[in-house]
């Protein structure tokens, strides 16, 4: 009971310290800086500065082993964070986003941080753009709540069993050493994702956590069971 109300007074505190400082910044056209990188953020655009997973996952990216002859999947792209940082570390990246004005922001961004030769970013949902295709990498920022969204932003917060579709289609879109890299919160679905590990034969570790404001936001390295790593 007491780890519950801690969690909702943490959350009544964000959502204030929302409306007094970044009300403006969001869904707004602003200049924003993760990781020293600037990324311009439109409006209907989810905003990477405001919350703390998008500068998890490019703190991830830049530590992660990302090699020039390597090809990326950004998913979920949003203004394009992971695309860059996985460009800026010599990786082709493809990004992918359901929002169209996201992946237009994306582009812009890849332009302003000098990686656009090596990103392309298509609109639609999930792996629907590019069928058939496999990746060395796959890199997926989801919504973390259950709910129907309307269009726009609120598809970046609000899904139906997105992560569910996303693992179970996950197979087929990576080469046989391929990875993939997903941030998941505390208050995401954990259960039906642990669920959907199992059944689709993959397994995952821990790679980076942040506890912020009573939520755990967690880097997961997944990848499909072999029987050289279940040995391992």
């Amino acid at each position: 009971m007491g780890n519950r109300f801690s969690r909702r007074l943490a959350r009544r505190m964000l959502y204030f310290r929302f409306l007094l400082k970044d009300r403006k910044r969001h869904n707004s056209l602003v200049l924003e800086h993760i990781l020293g990188l600037p990324f311009l953020v439109l409006p209907g655009v989810f905003n990477p500065a405001l919350f703390w997973s998008s500068e998890l996952l490019a703190e991830g990216i830049s530590s992660y082993p990302i090699h020039s002859d390597q090809i990326v999947l950004d998913l979920g792209t949003g203004s394009g964070v992971a695309a860059v940082f996985a460009a800026k570390a010599g990786a082709q990246v493809v990004g992918i986003d359901i929002n169209p004005e996201a992946t237009r922001c994306a582009s812009i961004n890849a332009m302003l941080n000098k990686v656009e030769a090596n990103t392309h970013f298509l609109t639609g949902d999930l792996f629907g753009p590019i069928p058939g295709r496999r990746f060395d990498l796959i890199i997926f920022n989801p919504p973390y709540f259950q709910g129907d969204p309307e269009a726009g932003i609120e598809e970046a917060f609000f899904s139906r069993n997105t992560i569910v579709r996303f693992l179970a289609d996950l197979p087929l879109y990576l080469v046989s050493t391929g990875k993939a890299l997903i941030v998941l919160s505390s208050d995401s679905d954990l259960e039906g994702y642990r669920t959907s590990l199992a059944e689709n034969r993959l397994m995952d570790k821990a790679l980076r956590q942040k506890h912020v404001f009573g939520e755990t936001i967690t880097i997961h390295e997944i990848q499909p069971v072999t029987e050289r790593n279940r040995a391992a």
